[in-house]
């Protein structure tokens, strides 16, 4: 929420293929005067930050892959799962 009369703030709408619909950007009451009047500088710094904190589009996991991953984890399971059966009959038949 935005308190008092003297913020100055800046609404930067992104691209459609962005997750964001848009990015709000309040200027530090701190900030020097010049700053606060060249209104290019503070868009473009706006752009800046937006473009450096895009998500990364992580290329999608196809079905294949996916279903090759699962398959490897029950082998592993089912490998652990009878190395451990075999400890215990070995510990089993020593008693």
């Amino acid at each position: 929420m935005l308190r008092g009369i003297h913020k100055k703030m800046i609404v930067v709408k992104t691209p459609p293929a962005s997750p964001f619909e848009c990015a709000y950007f309040i200027l530090k009451n701190n900030a020097p005067e010049e700053t606060r009047e060249d209104k290019h500088a503070m868009l473009h710094e706006a752009q800046r930050i937006l473009s450096e904190n895009q998500p990364d589009r992580a290329p999608s996991r196809s079905r294949v892959s996916t279903t090759h991953a699962r398959s490897f984890g029950f082998l592993l399971f089912l490998l652990g799962f009878l190395s451990g059966a075999l400890l215990f009959c070995l510990l089993w038949a020593t008693l």
